[in-house]
């Protein structure tokens, strides 16, 4: 159980967001990594070269977390609306 006040919806946000949300998060720590690196080799190979900044990395990173977590909550709000009988009945 999660400590605090929270509702029966929150709760599950929560865990749907652990499941489907960790990864992304994780990804999101390797991903600048191993961007930047690539990156860097690959525009070291052009005369006119540009810098690497921060805010591009973190820029991608929060909006991969923007499109998981609309998604999630957009097949949670589906799914919470969906009839179960009409479901059970195309079975």
């Amino acid at each position: 159980m999660i400590p605090g006040p929270f509702n029966k919806g929150q709760v599950f946000l929560f865990h749907s967001f652990s499941k489907t949300g960790q990864p992304t998060v994780h990804f999101r720590r390797l991903s600048p990594l191993l961007g930047y690196y690539f990156m860097s080799k690959w525009l070291q190979s052009y005369s006119y070269r540009t810098s690497l900044s921060w805010w591009i990395f973190a820029a991608t990173g929060s909006g991969a977390l923007l499109i998981t977590l609309l998604t999630v909550s957009y097949q949670a709000i589906k799914a919470a609306l969906a009839n179960p009988v009409k479901s059970l009945r195309t079975e």
